[in-house]
This record gives structure tokens, C-alpha cells and sequence, in this order.
């Protein structure tokens, strides 16, 4: 089965005129300058060298697409348009500010080869948006997923957790909103404060106190439970790391395994309901690809639930899915 990659192609900033309080977008992709069409099909040229039998997509990331000029769009698109009439890339993705998108840039789009667009919507909290400094509001988000999904692309929605105002209740429920806007794709962020940042200044005064990554964890695994339950693929949790990322940071939750931890938590979370009614010596059947997120790091799952249940828990391999078997008694976790 072929796989999937993505050709990334960083913007940094571009398009966007809004300051959020969080924000600090040349740290999190160690780009200062954004390229020119010329040396984006040069690098996508390069990426493809690699890409084997993987199915190619080209992204578009750390700015506001549609909100760069549109000659510039279409010069960054037409620069791309080749490796897509070769069959070497199958498609386009960008991410964009919900307010900068309407009818006739979806259209422009598609046009234009894009597939998916991801809208950077943070909360679908108004309180939380403006806190944050966003500048759009959870209207925005609902006006602009309806119509990329009336024009015809795929819908990705980007979240975070640990924004000021934000509560674990307010994060549930913007992962129950993706799953009504029809999102197929989502991408969490749990909040990492960077250095000369508005959110810095509030939390060097004492004003707000952001989660630790640990804090974090249980808020991240629990919108990701409604998120994969309501058949959205998380494509991404967690900033990816670089080599200058973690010295930006002055707080909050970044952890390189944020992924990692919150997987192992949402299943956690799933065992622990399971094991509801059981005792003794209870085996989990689990698929290979699950078994780092179903034992956690170095078995702590495990040595969790033994701890806190009558049970003694012990692992077999299985084909597809997950179970628990005691004796006769066999409870399936749904994914």
C-alpha cells in the first residue's frame, strides 16, 4: 500500500495582518524569508527525488494563503501546477485565517489544483477568539468550512487547547463543532508560549498561567477522542520540532512527544472504561500498529490501571482492533 507525504512549502507570516497574542510563526517554522515561486518548484522538485512509491502532496504552510495577493497565490500555485500534470504530485494544500475565505477564492482554488484547505480556527469560542487576539469568530469558521465544502475541497480545522479563557469543556466542544462542520481533518495545538509574545507578557506578570505539557494531555486526548470517534483523521498533534524551536519557548505545553502522550492517554482512558466490572487476570488483544499507545511509555498504562484496579493485565497480539478477554468475558474498544 502506497503511502503518503507531504512536499511542505513554508510562507512564514505571509497574508496574515493580525498579531495573536500566541503567535509567533517564524519560530515554529525556522523560515525568516519566504520564498519565491522560482525556488518552490525548485525544492518541490528536490522533495520529489525522495518520494519513491508515497502518494506526493504539496503544502502550503505558515502564513495565510489566501490572504497574500492573488497574483502572488497564483504565481506560488502555477509554480506547483506542474508536478501535478506529471502525476508526481496528486494535489494541494494550504492553510488560511477563516475571514479569508469566500465563494469566488474557493473557486479560485480548485481552479488552481488545491484539494484541502485548513482553516486555522484555534476555538469556537468567541470569548477565547477574542482573548487571543485572533480577529474572526466562531462564525467565520462555520461561513468558511460550509462553503470549502460547497466548492468542493476536502476540510481540514486546526485547533488549540490552554488558550486564556479556554477550559476543557470549551475545547470538547470545538471538537464536537469540527465533527458537525464536516471536517475530514484536524490538526491540535496544545498552547506553547513563545518569547516577546503578548502571551509572554501576560504570563511573566502573573495574568495568565498557561497548562504544562502534562496539564495538557488530558485536554488534548480528550478532543481527540471526539475528533477520531467522529470519523476526523488528527493529522498532527503538537508543533513539529526543529532544531531552534524549544529555545523560543517560555512556557506552556510543548513537549516533542506531545503525540505520543495523548494517544497513550486516550487509551488509557479507553481501557480504564472497559475494565468496568472486571477483576483477576484480564488480557488486552491489541493490533500491532497500537501497541505503543495501549501499553504507554514504557508499560505505564499498564501499571496504571494494575494499580488502581483488582485486575492483573497482560498483552496479546491480534489481527484488527482492540479487546479485553477475562475468562469468557470479552469487551471490545471501539475505535
Amino acid at each position: 500500500m502506497k503511502t503518503h507525504m507531504n512536499i511542505p512549502v513554508f510562507i512564514p507570516h505571509l497574508g496574515c495582518g493580525h498579531s495573536c497574542a500566541f503567535c509567533s510563526q517564524r519560530s515554529v517554522t525556522n523560515v525568516m524569508a519566504a520564498p519565491s515561486p522560482e525556488s518552490v518548484a525548485f525544492s518541490i522538485k528536490e522533495a520529489l527525488r525522495t518520494k519513491g512509491d508515497k502518494k506526493a502532496e504539496i503544502a502550503f504552510f505558515g502564513g495565510s494563503f489566501t490572504g497574500i495577493p492573488r497574483k502572488d497565490q497564483e504565481a506560488y500555485l502555477l509554480a506547483a501546477k506542474p508536478f501535478l500534470l506529471s502525476g508526481e504530485a496528486e494535489g494541494i494544500r494550504l492553510s488560511t485565517r477563516p475571514d479569508y475565505i469566500d465563494e469566488e477564492t474557493v473557486s479560485f482554488l480548485k481552479a488552481h489544483g488545491v484539494k484541502t484547505v485548513e482553516l486555522g480556527a484555534q476555538s469556537m469560542s468567541d470569548d477565547v477568539l477574542e482573548k487571543s487576539r485572533r480577529g474572526h469568530t466562531a462564525a467565520d469558521t462555520r461561513r468558511a468550512a460550509r462553503l470549502i465544502i460547497e466548492g468542493g475541497l476536502t476540510l481540514g480545522l486546526q485547533m488549540m487547547t490552554g488558550l486564556p479563557l479556554s477550559t476543557p469543556e470549551k475545547e470538547a466542544e470545538t471538537a464536537r463543532e469540527f465533527v458537525r462542520l464536516g471536517a475530514k481533518e484536524a490538526r491540535i495545538y496544545p498552547l506553547a508560549v513563545f518569547y516577546a509574545t503578548p502571551l509572554y507578557a501576560e504570563m511573566l506578570s502573573g495574568r495568565f498561567v498557561p497548562p504544562t505539557a502534562e496539564e495538557s494531555v488530558d485536554r488534548v486526548a480528550d478532543a481527540l477522542a471526539i475528533l477520531e470517534e467522529g470519523g476526523i483523521k488528527v493529522l498532527r498533534i503538537g508543533l513539529m520540532e526543529t532544531q531552534t524551536l524549544s529555545s523560543c519557548i517560555a512556557g506552556g505545553a510543548y513537549h516533542p512527544a506531545m503525540g505520543e502522550m495523548a494517544r497513550a492517554r486516550l487509551w488509557r482512558n479507553r481501557l480504564e472504561k472497559a475494565l468496568s466490572g472486571l477483576w483477576g487476570d484480564v488480557t488486552v488483544f491489541c493490533e500491532e500498529k497500537l501497541i505503543s499507545s495501549v501499553l504507554g511509555h514504557k508499560r505505564d498504562n499498564f501499571r496504571f490501571l494494575s494499580e488502581k484496579y483488582p485486575v492483573r493485565l497482560s498483552l496479546a497480539h491480534t489481527e484488527k482492533g482492540v479487546y479485553l478477554l477475562q475468562n469468557e468475558i470479552r469487551k471490545e474498544i471501539l475505535i
